[in-house]
């Protein structure tokens, strides 16, 4: 029972972090758009929010890495 939800888990984090990191990587890209140079400039909080969703999108694996995780725990589980 404890690895069901072990695996739930984790297929729930890269479902979480796949479907949530480039939406915001997107909104924040437009955001500085918008902003121009000063959108890069420290002292406005949107570089700071660029920043985190970049990491976001790359730190926790890749894209397809998730989705490559996703896939094989929902093969493996049966499609709960």
């Amino acid at each position: 029972m404890a690895a069901t939800r072990g695996a739930r888990s984790a297929r729930g984090r890269s479902t979480s972090e796949a479907s949530s990191a480039s939406p915001a990587s997107g909104s924040y890209d437009q955001a500085i758009q918008v902003l121009g140079g000063y959108g890069y400039c420290s002292e406005y909080r949107v570089e700071q929010f660029w920043r985190d969703a970049k990491l976001m999108e790359i730190g926790g694996g890749t894209i397809e890495a998730h989705q490559k995780n996703i896939t094989r725990d929902l093969t493996r589980s049966g499609l709960d």
